[in-house]
């Protein structure tokens, strides 16, 4: 019984890796496409830390979108 319990908790963090590596897939995505926006959309922008934050912004935004989505797909 403890050998299968020891399973169990395996399985659960291989899972758990796998959800933060999926995410952190998606985030890097998501910082690329804010990446690409903000130079398109904003190219006169002067300040670095204006653009930083309006792509950390962006990103987030989109992170959080498209993960609400993947959750509303797998009900």
């Amino acid at each position: 019984m403890a050998q299968e319990a020891v399973e169990l908790r395996r399985e659960a963090l291989v899972k758990e890796a796998e959800e933060v590596a999926r995410a952190a897939r998606l985030m890097r995505r998501c910082v690329s496409e804010a990446k690409r926006i903000v130079e398109e959309e904003m190219p006169f922008v002067v300040s670095e830390a204006i653009k930083a934050k309006t792509i950390g912004s962006i990103a987030a935004t989109l992170f959080i979108q498209l993960e609400s989505r993947s959750y509303r797909w797998e009900e």
